[in-house]
């Protein structure tokens, strides 16, 4: 059974003092027995789309959009977008995650849009 979390978003209460959560919205992308796992939503990075995607792929892609920090743990740059063929998580109806990397590829070649990159996610068990 589907956890009723999953797809929700955590807003941080104003007396939250831990930095990585403080003024965050969490979106709740995975929730079962054994955990959960969010990405941050309003953390953006001084590093850009572009800069990030040069790390990651030869072929340039020209998004100035800025990158999202999805929380503490270190993790694979992850996209959330609408293209079920290539989503590996479904979130909500009609939007989907994806961190692997064929199936990012696959997103920018095609210039999915809208699309928000994130790095990084937020984990509790």
């Amino acid at each position: 059974m589907e956890s009723p979390l999953i797809g929700k978003v955590l807003i941080a209460s104003p007396q939250l003092l831990d930095p990585n959560f403080a003024r965050a919205g969490v979106l709740v992308v995975q929730h079962d027995a054994k955990g959960a796992m969010g990405l941050v939503l309003n953390r953006p990075l001084e590093t850009s789309v572009r800069d990030a995607w040069e790390q990651v792929s030869s072929v340039p892609y020209d998004n100035g959009d800025p990158l999202f920090q999805g929380g503490p743990v270190e993790g694979p740059l992850m996209v959330l977008h609408h293209d079920a063929a290539r989503g590996q998580i479904e979130i909500l109806p009609d939007v989907y995650l994806s961190s692997d990397a064929d199936a990012v590829k696959g997103l920018v070649a095609d210039a999915t849009e809208p699309m928000k990159f994130i790095v990084g996610y937020s984990g509790w068990t």
